[in-house]
């Protein structure tokens, strides 16, 4: 996956929420 380049800080954090939140999905489905 490639991320684009942030035009701006709120573009960076919205990158990294979505992936926490890709790999929170990724440890759910393997724990469960």
């Amino acid at each position: 996956m490639t991320w684009l380049a942030p035009k701006s800080d709120k573009d960076a954090v919205a990158q990294m929420i979505i992936g926490a939140l890709m790999l929170v999905a990724l440890l759910i489905e393997v724990l469960v």
